[in-house]
């Protein structure tokens, strides 16, 4: 038999039954042109509770017809529709039409720049928590990375966590510069690479400054008589501060008398 296309079989139907009355018509006629119309339209299975299985075929091996490349069988029950793509004997192919390779659908009510998240094998939806702009990259929540991060340009917000102070006048030996309460884990990269520092006026000799975690050593911050800055962490490795403790940041115990105006950054992370 021959498969129509919609406008093939519109035009078969105007030459078969011509408004004119013109032309015999014979039984073969009308069966062929309705087996063509049976090739042509796939055919649907309604009322069934469970998805179709292998053996139902193209030779109604299970009992519940005989399919056609390209029928539908509807599942009422669980609210699923698969389609025929293979009829053979004992070994037929159904496809969720709602999961056909490629394919995916959407839940919920998605909205613009918000980036989409699995919510089971085959279903996507929108998160509120993952928004991306063309411009900005929103999260909101914990990000867990599990690796190396490369930025490239300035890093804005809630991941750079740097430690800033700095006195003007000269301060007095043993000072504490400043008091900081953690609130978040910062890490201080080993020696404190690509931390800063200036001084309108420099000492007359090396002035030493101390990082105390809770009153424990993690590191210093040395000034020389140049006015250049060195960075050191406890054993020069990786520190990290934990939440909660008391960050100190004390003046020598012997000050020189000249140094001032300084000013200090030190590289932090969270």
């Amino acid at each position: 038999m021959t498969q129509y296309t919609n406008i093939e079989y519109k035009t078969a139907t105007n030459n078969l039954f011509p408004t004119n009355g013109v032309g015999a018509i014979s039984a073969l006629d009308v069966r062929t042109h309705f087996d063509n119309t049976a090739d042509s339209l796939p055919f649907k299975t309604t009322g069934q509770t469970s998805p179709p299985t292998t053996n139902d075929d193209g030779s109604n091996t299970a009992g519940n017809g005989a399919f056609e490349i390209g029928d539908f069988w509807f599942d009422e029950t669980n609210d699923v529709a698969y389609v025929t793509l293979d009829n053979s004997t004992g070994a037929a192919v159904w496809a969720n039409v709602a999961a056909v390779d490629g394919n995916v659908t959407a839940t919920g009510t998605p909205l613009d720049n918000q980036l989409a998240v699995w919510v089971d094998n085959d279903t996507l939806d929108g998160s509120a928590s993952l928004q991306w702009d063309g411009a900005s990259f929103l999260i909101e929540g914990t990000l867990v990375v599990d690796g190396n991060v490369t930025v490239s340009g300035d890093v804005v917000g809630g991941i750079a966590n740097d430690i800033r102070f700095g006195f003007d006048s000269t301060p007095t030996s043993d000072q504490i510069l400043d008091r900081i309460v953690i609130v978040r884990d910062i890490v201080i990269p080993a020696n404190a690479a690509g931390s800063a520092g200036i001084i309108d006026t420099n000492p007359t000799s090396s002035f030493v400054i101390t990082l105390n975690d809770d009153g424990s050593p993690i590191g210093t911050v040395t000034i020389s008589t140049g006015g250049a800055y060195t960075f050191a962490t406890t054993g020069g490795v990786e520190i990290t501060i934990a939440a909660g403790s008391i960050l100190t940041i004390d003046a020598p115990n012997s000050v020189d008398a000249t140094a001032a105006g300084a000013a200090v950054t030190i590289l932090g992370s969270s």
